[in-house]
């Protein structure tokens, strides 16, 4: 930038690496620059866009998205993006983009434009042409991440023999952590963003959203366990964040995986367990992209349900294990009576009643997951009866569930 000041890539550039480190507001500027410098740069509208969604700032991060597919119609992940954050009806201009790329035999980023049509057509009710897309876009997502749910077997089988019978006894701290680790788990799309967002609110509590550092310190070690490790590298990635409140949530839901290694390393942690309706949970993973690749058996409704049992099954073994170090939490009690759901979660965290916690769609925090938008918006009831609509074409889903 020194030597080309006028060098719009350089800006945009810039700004991708600053929203990578999470300076969202920042790298908003340097895309601002970049567009200036480069009226038709889609791909710097389309990157500001995510920054935008990031902060919260909906209605601007829509208008980044559109200006981008304005000047590239085909670019299938503003689509997908924008897909999540508006609420199409008929008649609408990009329904038809949409079609018309998808009308076509090779289509670059087809998987992604199959989720964003999917929306567009459950938004105007065209139910069946909704699922239609949906089924196109998973079968295309499984062949692309090559899932297969024997790993996932093998994976949960050894977990549960390695803390069966004398397990490791949980770490003795010579000294307390000057952080306390809050763990919000559960499966994916189960209503861990909802819980965090209302954690965060709270003065003492920084969400720091879904941190990757529990896979990175467990998973190379299997099936070793080394308690000792992964509380000195999970503290010491704490204290890296440099956040001024005591207490830190790691929203990732994944780490339900992980339970027997958080809570013999970090015996003062906290858990909670967010569990939804098994439908409406398998139902919302199956109809929305996740774009890393630890998803798969959320492309196939058969491996979806036997992926849900296995989920149910170790929770289980962990409840056994730990009893009470657990908390569960029904998202659908929450929703239904949020006070109480909220003072028991305060409750059980340690945390003072504050009642900002109530209006945690206020926090302006950034929001990385698939449910930015819904942790702007007052709590609502309903979600889980929305797979209904879908009964007949669910029911390989639902009839494994209830096997």
């Amino acid at each position: 930038i020194r030597a080309r000041p006028d060098f719009a890539e350089a800006y945009s550039n810039r700004g991708n690496a600053l929203k990578g480190l999470g300076r969202f507001a920042d790298s908003v500027g340097n895309y601002d620059k970049a567009i200036t410098l480069k009226p038709d740069f889609a791909d710097a509208y389309y990157n500001r866009a995510n920054a935008l969604k990031d902060l919260g700032e909906l209605d601007a991060a829509i208008a980044s998205y559109e200006n981008a597919l304005r000047l590239r119609p085909d670019l299938a992940p503003a689509h997908r993006n924008l897909s999540a954050l508006k609420t199409y009806e008929e008649g609408d201009a990009q329904i038809e983009i949409l079609e018309r790329l998808l009308s076509g035999e090779r289509v670059p980023g087809r998987t992604e434009l199959c989720f964003a049509a999917a929306k567009a057509y459950e938004d105007i009710g065209q139910y069946e042409k909704s699922f239609d897309r949906l089924e196109e876009g998973n079968r295309l997502r499984g062949q692309e991440l090559g899932y297969n749910i024997d790993a996932d077997r093998q994976l949960f089988a050894e977990l549960r023999d390695m803390f069966a019978g004398e397990a490791p006894a949980a770490v003795e701290p010579q000294e307390p952590a000057a952080v306390l680790p809050i763990f919000i788990v559960g499966m994916m799309r189960s209503g861990t963003s909802l819980v965090e967002q209302i954690l965060a609110t709270h003065d003492a509590v920084h969400g720091a959203g879904e941190l990757e550092t529990m896979n990175h310190l467990v998973v190379p070690t299997l099936p070793r366990i080394d308690s000792d490790a992964v509380r000195r590298g999970y503290l010491e990635s704490l204290d890296a964040l440099g956040v001024s409140e005591k207490v830190v949530t790691d929203k990732m839901p994944m780490n339900f995986r992980w339970l027997g290694h958080i809570l013999t390393a970090l015996p003062e942690a906290k858990v909670v367990h967010v569990q939804r309706d098994a439908t409406a949970t398998c139902w919302s993973i199956y109809k929305h992209y996740f774009p890393d690749e630890g998803h798969g058996y959320g492309c196939d409704l058969r491996d979806l349900a036997e992926y849900y049992r296995l989920y149910e099954d170790l929770m289980a073994f962990w409840r056994e294990r730990f009893r009470d170090r657990i908390c569960d939490l029904s998202y659908e009690a929450l929703t239904e009576n949020q006070e109480q759901g909220t003072r028991n979660l305060l409750a059980y965290c340690g945390l003072d009643w504050q009642e900002s916690c109530l209006d945690f769609h206020r926090t302006k925090r950034r929001v990385r997951t698939l449910s930015a938008t819904q942790v702007r918006r007052e709590m609502y009831q309903g979600s889980s009866q929305a797979w209904r609509r879908y009964e007949d074409r669910l029911r390989p889903l639902t009839e494994a569930l209830e096997r």
